[in-house]
């Protein structure tokens, strides 16, 4: 019976010490999600902040056609229809970037939940652990 004990024992030990390991790998993955999404974001407020400064250039352009419009009227509208697609594009981009950023997010939180997961796993099986070793002081 002791030898019993003793396999179960062994038994949890490298059950706590396998999800451990899986532990540090998701948190390792985590850390990297993390580092991923902050680089991300990163690229993105970059980005946005191209974007931003194209769309500003554009609509500067669009201003400044609008005024010509008396001049120019047939030029305009073909500059103006030109600026508009320019525009949908970029925010079809920005929105693209959000989307993604977003993923990276929900991904984090997986790996969060996962973790947690595997944390309780751990603390059920040091509690049987804890347990057969008082039931084996009382044997």
């Amino acid at each position: 019976e002791i030898s019993n004990q003793k396999d179960a024992k062994q038994l949890l030990i490298k059950q706590k010490l396998e999800l451990q390991e899986k532990i540090d790998n998701f948190s390792t993955a985590m850390e990297q999600e993390k580092k991923n999404q902050e680089v991300m974001k990163d690229q993105w407020k970059k980005k946005e902040g191209e974007l931003k400064k194209k769309c500003a250039e554009i609509e500067a352009k669009l201003q400044a056609l609008i005024k010509k419009k008396d001049e120019q009227c047939k030029s305009h509208e073909e500059s103006e229809c030109k600026l508009n697609m320019q525009i949908t594009a970029l925010n079809e981009n920005l929105g693209t970037v959000k989307k993604e950023w977003q993923s990276s997010q929900r991904r984090a939180s997986e790996l969060e939940k996962q973790i947690d997961d595997l944390r309780g796993e751990i603390a059920v099986l040091e509690a049987a652990l804890n347990s057969q070793d008082c039931q084996a002081v009382f044997l």
